[in-house]
């Protein structure tokens, strides 16, 4: 009995998944059809810089991918794999926007197929529609590619990259900072030297200029004496002498 009563349990989860799973898919096809036969009737010409004749097929395909494609997507990537908590949060936003908006066009497509409503449109209510269409999947693809972008960024790959690019940053700052200071104290420290052999150069000079000035003055005073001695000594100065013995 408790076998059984253990099988049994085992299977309600199985079950329940399976029935979880025939029920979403279900509604995935209604949703992705309902979107497909929107977008293809009512943004048939979206496409038509691409070809006319497959406009509205293409119409269709984005409509889907960007919505019930979208969605399914994101639910499976903050599943399996985000790893960080904005990817997490990303992946629900995501996830709830691509629905929300293939639900809304789900309504739409069902709301504007009624015969009463559809028989009441003119052809200015249906050019505001197709508009709103195009729009419509512009603000799709746009959400998901923004949101697939802050998916990659907030990633943890990404972030432990970012966070090495950050360290070797401030690393090269640091050296940077480091080797300016050296560069600025070691000017300092010359200019301080520069400054202290100054005084002691000028002093020296100003030594050996008075020595050189001693040296030419003596020399100067040396020569003027020895003219002088010169002058005395010379013959045609001296006064005649008297003869003494018949001799002069």
């Amino acid at each position: 009995m408790n076998d059984f009563t253990t099988e049994q349990e085992n299977k309600k989860p199985a079950t329940a998944k399976a029935v979880a799973l025939i029920f979403g898919t279900a509604l995935i096809i209604i949703s992705a059809t309902t979107s497909a036969a929107f977008f293809s009737t009512y943004a048939a010409g979206l496409f038509n810089f691409v070809t006319p004749e497959l406009s509205p097929l293409l119409s269709a395909i984005v409509g889907v991918v960007v919505f019930e494609g979208a969605s399914i997507t994101w639910a499976w990537l903050r599943a399996n794999d985000a790893d960080t908590k904005n990817q997490l949060s990303t992946a629900s936003i995501g996830a709830w926007a691509s629905m929300a908006g293939g639900l809304i066009v789900t309504a739409c497509y069902f709301a504007l197929n009624t015969s009463l409503l559809f028989e009441r449109l003119d052809a200015q209510a249906l050019t505001v529609i197709s508009l709103s269409s195009g729009v419509l999947i512009i603000l799709g693809v746009a959400l998901n590619f923004a949101l697939a972008h802050i998916y990659r960024v907030n990633s943890a790959t990404n972030q432990e990259a970012e966070n090495s690019a950050e360290l070797r940053a401030m690393s090269a700052d640091a050296r940077h900072t480091v080797r300016q200071e050296t560069t600025q104290a070691r000017l300092a420290q010359t200019i301080d030297i520069i400054r202290q052999q100054i005084p002691a150069q000028s002093r020296a000079q100003g030594e050996h200029d008075a020595a050189e000035m001693l040296a030419r003055m003596f020399a100067q005073a040396l020569t003027e004496s020895e003219a002088q001695l010169r002058e005395t000594d010379d013959p045609e100065d001296e006064p005649a002498r008297p003869f003494q013995n018949g001799r002069r």
